[in-house]
């Protein structure tokens, strides 16, 4: 995992339920991204877990979080 991609990553995971929810609404999240890191991160999903509960396959995830940390680091 790249860098930037971690330290959002981290960012998420140690914020307080606020913080995490504030994070999401700034960063312009598409509802399916929302469901995505809520599921997670909030929720503690494995991607494989998630993939199975939204009906796609582990990639496709992969890909969406890599777009999520993108955004949610540039905040």
């Amino acid at each position: 995992m790249k860098r930037p991609r971690y330290l959002a990553r981290q960012r998420l995971k140690h914020a307080t339920k606020f913080e995490f929810e504030t994070l999401i609404d700034n960063a312009n999240l598409t509802p399916l991204q929302e469901k995505i890191i809520k599921l997670h991160i909030a929720k503690g999903y494995s991607v494989c877990k998630t993939a199975l509960h939204l009906s796609c396959c582990d990639s496709s995830i992969k890909k969406q979080l890599a777009k999520i940390y993108d955004k949610i680091y540039f905040l």
